[in-house]
């Protein structure tokens, strides 16, 4: 199966990457809004759904997702390609 951040799928990773992207964003103490608005983006319906394990992180969020969350974006980077591997979307 081709990993799409624009196609639902079922991929345990995906679900993996989710729960992670969830604790993270309660450890911080943050809403979804919270977080949308701090990372930049323009709405929540994107972690939402990431959270829900529907869609990958898109990569280019990796850099202000590190930030908000207080991780290491090389750290971000090694999980990221453990969960969505080489194909998810930029």
């Amino acid at each position: 199966m081709l990993r799409n951040a624009n196609h639902e799928n079922n991929d345990p990773q995906y679900r993996q990457a989710g729960e992670w992207f969830r604790e993270q964003r309660r450890h911080c103490q943050i809403t979804q809004a919270e977080l949308a608005e701090q990372a930049g983006l323009g709405d929540t319906g994107m972690i939402d759904r990431i959270e829900r394990g529907e869609i990958a992180m898109p990569r280019s969020m990796c850099t202000a997702i590190a930030r908000v969350f207080g991780v290491d974006r090389i750290s971000l980077a090694g999980h990221y390609k453990a969960w969505y591997g080489d194909k998810a979307a930029a």
